[in-house]
């Protein structure tokens, strides 16, 4: 998730964390991450997940982008 979505939820890291990989392998230096947080899926309405989101300092292109099994 972008810096900037937190901060517009108004939302807070709960724990920090030094970095991940994003899918074309670039290593992204993250801000931390906010535990337990409800995600409804707008595809699905009536499917709730509860996940760990990490926040970057990146450029708010696309919102928040969720990992697939």
């Amino acid at each position: 998730m972008p810096n900037s979505v937190m901060d517009n939820l108004g939302l807070g890291v709960f724990k920090t964390c030094k970095y991940l990989f994003s899918f074309d392998s670039i290593k992204v230096e993250l801000l931390g991450l906010i535990k337990d947080i409800m995600v409804n899926m707008t595809q699905v309405p009536t499917k709730n997940i509860v996940m760990d989101v990490a926040v970057a300092d990146i450029p708010p292109r696309f919102g928040m982008l969720l990992s697939r099994s």
